[in-house]
């Protein structure tokens, strides 16, 4: 009989350790990790489609442009909605991004989700480098850059299409910083060209870039003690100045529109600055996650009782001179401000804070936590650590898996929207509405329509719930929710074109001129009511007069394909047959299958 000198648990000591000494050195099997874990939280998000919020009015109104690499110059006109005038966004990166998509995927809508998914995975990639080249171990890199990968916080930027700018400078910022050391280090050349590159890149994808020469003058100040002015601070100072000169000169081509629906400035930074607690609450304690959140008291409690501890946490590091956690926390701060100097006037009612936008202050939270805890955590054995963290990974992959789903059509977003607060989002209810439009199902759209008109009476909503009704033929009461609309905003124009619709179906054309002549006062110029205009003269027979109007709503929009459709009956019906053939031949270049009949029937 043999006797073993070894106790059961020091041969499974023996057997673990080699395992985990393998498993924390071994950068492949790190790269493995890498790959495989968002890809098994997100992948399904690459059958998600449009939202109807933001992505329908960047892409899917924009295919055509966004489908013609020759376009890519107009990009650089338009604000972030491809708008000109435009609104307050300036990011033609981001839209350039979206163009590359557009035309590798020739229409499949998973391409742009498929698109955000890799830049993430590249992210955490940098994140695993970012954290190992500031010295954290190779395996500790992976853990925290892990927790990125898969942070509930995190699921809008990856699910949601429009989050595409956040991501991009995520990626972007952190090669910034580490292309700005690699110069301060090395003195090469080429770094320096890089950082240039890339910030000029991160700048023209999202204008909160214009941040990072603060964060990075003070590490290369305090950490690096780089403190030579001339050497040093000027050389790239001037670049820097001379890089945001130029974005603003292209931003400055775009001009404003009159009127905004945004406050932006101290005024929105001050009411919004409870923010910045919620979301470091929700980093450390990731509740009450959804698509458009408004504030709430559980978040405001945790959230400040989270900004406790971080002020313990930068206390403790400065007196030690922990100068990376408290780089990391400036980080944090720094890239959170500016999209609270944003806010919509209707915010209350819609969303205060959105959580994509945390995609980028997040990776400065990571460096920071990271470095405190091991510092302090450090006698923590190696594996009671993989342990706890195995238990948080799986913890926050199943909820960023949840959470991600919300993001898979407009119902499901909007209904996220609701969940999280029935009382006040009147804006979900309305857009989920549309949402039930777009499928048909009008009882739940009216419906819809009728709980944000509770929560907040305005002309718009009433203009919504009147045109759920007008969809689902009810005109009675469509005509009487327009009524109320223009009561409460008498600037709606779309409300007065819709009454004309009604008022032309009942055969009341003199009715029906008045409130189209009222909503061409309102918007002069537009093509939808040179249209609606001309459809009055074609059902009394004047086709002349309807020809008239249907070729200047042609004029001011060479797509609107019912103003070619209807100039074709009406010039079919005034003998002029050769006119009508070919605005049928457009109607149908347009997408009209319908003209395919009038054409076989009138034009052999």
């Amino acid at each position: 009989m043999i006797i073993s000198d070894k106790s059961n648990s020091e041969i499974i000591k023996v057997t673990i350790n080699p395992c985990i000494k393998w498993m924390s050195n071994n950068v492949f099997f790190h790269f493995i990790v890498i790959i495989i874990l968002p890809l098994i939280v997100y992948f399904k998000t690459i059958s998600f489609g449009f939202t109807r919020m933001d992505d329908t009015l960047i892409i899917k109104y924009h295919l055509s442009l966004l489908g013609n690499i020759r376009n890519v110059r107009y990009l650089f006109c338009t604000d972030a909605f491809l708008h000109n005038p435009g609104g307050l966004f300036y990011r033609p990166v981001q839209t350039f991004s979206f163009m590359i998509d557009t035309i590798l995927g020739k229409g499949w809508i998973g391409m742009y989700h498929l698109s955000n998914l890799l830049i993430h995975l590249f992210s955490v990639f940098s994140l695993y480098f970012l954290l190992n080249y500031l010295s954290l171990k190779r395996i500790k890199s992976l853990l925290f850059a892990l927790i990125f990968a898969v942070h509930p916080l995190l699921s809008s930027d990856v699910a949601w299409i429009p989050s595409r700018g956040d991501l991009l400078i995520g990626l972007i910022g952190i090669w910034i910083f580490i292309s700005y050391v690699y110069h301060l280090k090395t003195g090469e050349i080429k770094f320096y060209l890089i950082h240039l590159f890339l910030f000029t890149i991160a700048l023209f994808s999202k204008e909160t870039c214009a941040l990072f020469p603060i964060l990075l003058l003070f590490y290369s100040w305090v950490i690096l003690s780089r403190r030579n002015i001339y050497k040093d601070v000027l050389p790239y100072c001037s670049s820097w100045i001379i890089v945001i000169l130029i974005y603003y000169y292209f931003r400055l081509r775009v001009p404003h529109t009159a009127k905004f629906e945004e406050l932006f400035g101290v005024y929105a930074l001050i009411s919004n600055i409870k923010c910045l607690p919620i979301i470091a609450g929700k980093i450390f304690i990731p509740q009450g996650l959804t698509t458009l959140p408004l504030y709430d008291n559980i978040s405001l409690i945790i959230g400040f009782l989270i900004t406790g501890l971080l002020l313990w946490i930068i206390t403790k590091s400065w007196k030690e001179k922990n100068w990376i956690v408290i780089f990391g926390i400036l980080w944090f701060i720094l890239f959170s401000l500016p999209p609270l100097a944003y806010k919509l006037k209707n915010a209350d009612y819609f969303f205060n804070y959105l959580e994509h936008r945390t995609y980028l202050p997040m990776i400065g939270f990571i460096v920071a936590l990271s470095f405190f805890i091991v510092k302090y955590l450090e006698k923590m054995k190696l594996s009671l650590a993989l342990i706890f963290s195995i238990v948080v990974l799986l913890t926050f992959s199943l909820l960023s898996y949840v959470h991600s789903q919300d993001y898979k059509n407009p119902v499901t977003f909007f209904t996220a929207a609701i969940k999280s607060n029935h009382t006040f989002n009147a804006f979900a209810y309305t857009n989920r509405g549309f949402a039930f439009m777009e499928l048909k199902d009008y009882r739940n759209a009216i419906t819809d329509q009728e709980s944000a008109i509770e929560i907040l009476k305005r002309g718009d909503l009433f203009y919504n719930k009147g045109y759920a009704e007008f969809k689902s033929g009810d005109t009675t009461a469509a005509m009487n929710d327009f009524s109320k609309a223009i009561l409460l905003d008498s600037t709606l124009s779309s409300a007065y074109i819709y009454r004309s619709t009604i008022l032309d179906g009942l055969k009341r054309y003199p009715e029906a001129m008045i409130e189209i002549v009222k909503a061409e006062k309102i918007i002069h110029g537009s093509a939808k009511v040179y249209c609606k205009k001309g459809n009055i003269y074609l059902h009394q027979n004047q086709y002349q007069e309807a020809i008239n109007c249907y070729s200047k709503s042609i004029k001011l929009n060479d797509s609107f394909v019912e103003s070619y459709e209807n100039k074709a009956i009406a010039e079919q019906k005034a003998g002029k047959l050769n006119n009508a053939c070919s605005d049928w031949n457009t109607a149908l270049h347009l997408g009209l299958l319908a003209a395919k009949d009038s054409l076989t029937k009138y034009c052999k």
